[in-house]
């Protein structure tokens, strides 16, 4: 070794879906009308409140949509940019991994109300809950933060640049 360090391979950036062209037909299937330029991204279907709920940016809220209706019920300000929804169960909380804010936020449903936020590392991209945990994938951080209410039980380093998580 001679007293020099290990270099690591400099890996290539992630791969990233590209943008979709335009409609040049009506989509199959039932279509709601979100607020306009309202960038949606991530999205969660809860059975208990026959909610649909929509990530949306540029600002950062969450649209509920009506199951029943196709209509929005509801738009709440999210202190995140989430690309990503999940339930923590069935009835919520929706879980919001705050990409630009390195954050878990907690979104009680129906009401819309944020129950918490959880400061984590570089780039939460997605969480899950696994019983009365909730994991999240710090993206930017190679790691994974297991959650127990507004405490970070542990941080898992190693995996690079994890973008997904699932029970």
């Amino acid at each position: 070794h001679g007293g020099r360090a290990a270099v690591r391979p400099r890996l290539p950036a992630a791969a990233e879906p590209s943008k979709a062209p335009p409609l040049v037909s009506k989509p199959v299937g039932r279509l709601v009308s979100l607020p306009p330029n309202s960038s949606p991204e991530g999205v969660v279907v809860d059975p208990t409140t026959q909610l649909v709920v929509v990530a949306l940016r540029d600002p950062d809220r969450l649209a509920f949509v009506s199951e029943r209706s196709d209509r929005v019920v509801k738009v709440v300000a999210v202190p995140a940019r989430a690309r990503h929804l999940q339930l923590a169960a069935p009835g919520g909380p929706v879980l919001v991994a705050g990409e630009d804010t390195n954050q878990l936020v907690e979104v009680a449903l129906p009401s819309g109300h944020v129950i918490r936020t959880v400061p984590l590392l570089k780039q939460p991209h997605y969480a899950t809950a696994v019983g009365p945990n909730i994991w999240v994938a710090d993206e930017l951080a190679s790691a994974v933060s297991v959650v127990h209410g507004s405490t970070i039980l542990a941080t898992l380093h190693g995996p690079v640049q994890p973008g997904g998580i699932a029970a």
